[in-house]
């Protein structure tokens, strides 16, 4: 496992996380007001967020009641990021090792 890779696919997590969780927020707050039902596609862009929030950031942001702000405020998606580039870049090491042998 390289770092760059790690450092790579964890900046991607992290980019894609807060970009469909910005997207889920905006649809939201879109339909705020008028009381109308999520979307399908809301619905299914708010499980792909779950998704990327676990193993980390979900279960931290559900007991993390401390408003710090804008930069500490990310550490659990940084962090969930680093452990998806890790597990990830183990995992792409390990099948191609597989596959070679």
């Amino acid at each position: 496992m390289t770092v760059w890779r790690i450092a790579g696919i964890s900046l991607l997590h992290f980019v894609v996380q807060l970009v469909v969780g910005a997207t889920v927020f905006a649809m939201s707050m879109g339909r705020f007001d008028t009381g109308a039902p999520a979307s399908f596609i809301e619905r299914a862009l708010d499980f792909l967020m779950n998704v990327l929030w676990l193993p980390l950031a979900l279960p931290l942001v559900k007991v993390w009641h401390w408003n710090s702000g804008f930069p500490l405020e990310h550490i659990p998606l940084l962090l969930n990021s680093i452990v998806w580039g890790i597990v990830l870049s183990w995992s792409w090491a390990r099948w191609k090792a597989r596959r070679s042998a």
